[in-house]
């Protein structure tokens, strides 16, 4: 799973893939902190008009720096809202 942001909102690619846990987690507390995500269909020809990508999986997540020949700019602000969602998400306990 992979997302990113673009003007006030994160976005989630239509694609096929799994709902990760490592995505879903934060979404909650995104919206809570007026980012709200959203699906759209993210083209090549689109992604220098994001603020910031990530990409998420089992592992974890991680910003993104380089798409294909183009290189993203820091995306500090997109990142740290992430991972304060993320990290705002309680754990079970097993």
């Amino acid at each position: 799973m992979s997302g990113g942001q673009r003007d006030d909102v994160v976005v989630w690619p239509t694609a096929p893939e799994l709902d990760g846990i490592t995505g879903l987690m934060p979404q909650r507390p995104l919206r809570l902190a007026d980012v709200p995500p959203i699906e759209a269909v993210v083209r090549v020809q689109d992604v220098a008009s994001y603020q910031g990508m990530i990409l998420c999986n089992s592992r974890g997540w991680a910003p993104v720096i380089r798409v294909d020949d183009l290189s993203m700019p820091p995306a500090d602000a997109f990142t740290d809202a992430f991972s304060t969602a993320y990290d705002k998400c309680p754990l079970d306990q097993i």
